[in-house]
């Protein structure tokens, strides 16, 4: 038995150590497709920028439900990195096709009104096939609950706030640039 303990705590050491490199490898990633994607370097950033608003939202409902850490939400974690970061694609990719033929802000609030709905209909998908996880009982479910956990508060912190944050910041750092492009095609 005391060796089954010692073999969980250098488990658990490894565990947290190896974590923020594996969500650091998946936030590379990310950022290297989402910018050959979109040809441009500055793009991936405003994508990006909802993964802090859903780990925060992960970890705070991680600690409400006094859930802990573990492997499978460690996993849950960089999953969550990939879900919150489409939804950002939904919206700005149409906005920045729009932008070759409207303004700026136009573009995105057309964008968001008519992202709106793919972005909502995404995410309560996952959210909804996240509920066994969550009330799942019998063999298994105390691993399964911490990765609902993980998807639950991480999406609904960040679904919020991506349809704010993100047209706010890439209109804030575009704007100069949008107004140059407009008056050159004048």
């Amino acid at each position: 038995m005391e060796l089954l303990a010692t073999g969980l705590g250098s488990f658990t050491g490894e565990l947290a150590r190896l974590a923020p490199l594996a969500f650091l490898l998946a936030l590379a990633l990310n950022y290297l497709v989402i910018a050959s994607q979109f040809n441009a370097w500055r793009y991936p950033l405003y994508l990006l920028l909802p993964v802090p608003l859903a780990l925060v939202g992960a970890l705070w409902l991680t600690y409400l439900l006094g859930t802990g850490l573990d492997v499978i939400s460690v996993l849950g974690v960089v999953m969550l990195i990939g879900l919150v970061t489409k939804n950002a694609i939904l919206l700005l990719d149409f906005a920045v096709r729009r932008m070759e033929e409207m303004p700026l802000q136009v573009a995105l609030v057309e964008a968001a009104r008519l992202r709106l709905r793919p972005i909502l209909m995404t995410t309560l998908t996952v959210l909804i096939i996240s509920l066994p996880l969550l009330l799942g009982t019998g063999e298994g479910a105390e691993y399964r609950r911490p990765l609902g956990v993980i998807i639950l508060g991480g999406l609904l912190s960040s679904t919020l706030l991506t349809l704010f944050v993100v047209p706010a910041a890439f209109y804030a750092l575009e704007r100069g640039r949008a107004k140059v492009k407009e008056a050159l095609l004048r």
